[in-house]
């Protein structure tokens, strides 16, 4: 059968987009979704570990997944060169840690309002 849909997709072509930022003490952080090329794939996980990964911090992305009958989590994504889901995992978390340090900047140009009633 000859390939009906001939795809290459590059990396630059790879595009992240981040939602669901949590705060306080859970382990999910974020949920991020990959556009690659046509393609979109929802359900990323950026989580915090017990352990620091090779940046020294405790951040951890996760593939999407789904629980079996057995309560297992099983992936529904994975990428056989580790090269490449190296590169995924790093954009992913750089784009984590951008909409975090926003979201700082955004704190800190809050004007903090006194009441001056009392």
């Amino acid at each position: 059968m000859d390939n009906l849909f001939p795809i290459t997709i590059k990396s630059e072509d790879i595009k992240v987009n981040m939602g669901s930022l949590k705060s306080g003490d859970l382990t999910r952080k974020a949920i991020a979704t990959l556009q690659c090329g046509p393609f979109k794939i929802s359900g990323f996980r950026v989580q915090e570990g017990k352990y620091q990964n090779e940046k020294g911090n405790n951040l951890w992305v996760q593939p999407p997944s789904y629980r079996g009958k057995n309560g297992k989590f099983h992936d529904t994504f994975w990428v056989e060169n580790k090269d490449l889901w190296k590169h995924i995992e790093n954009m992913i978390l750089e784009k984590y840690q951008e909409l975090l340090t926003e979201s700082e900047i955004k704190m800190e140009d809050i004007p903090i309002i006194q009441d001056s009633s009392r």
